[in-house]
């Protein structure tokens, strides 16, 4: 039986943290825009597009404030 499986990340969505904090500062914004474009770059170089990006599309780990790309169930090759 094929099935998915992901890593748990301890964190928010960006949509949730705009919602509860407002709008990132200048800074934040564009490193964590920074960092999207480089994994999106390379999901590209694989041939996978996203098709579906937005703030409830990415994870912000708690621990790290690393931002993570999620919800893939309709990307395409």
């Amino acid at each position: 039986v094929p099935y998915l499986a992901s890593e748990w990340v301890e964190g928010e969505t960006l949509a949730a943290r705009l919602e509860r904090a407002g709008p990132l500062e200048p800074p934040a914004a564009a490193e964590l825009t920074r960092r999207l474009a480089l994994a999106l770059a390379a999901c590209h170089q694989q041939g996978v597009l996203h098709r579906e990006l937005g703030p409830e599309r990415v994870l912000i780990r708690t621990s790290s404030g690393e931002p993570l790309l999620s919800g893939f169930a309709l990307a395409r090759e």
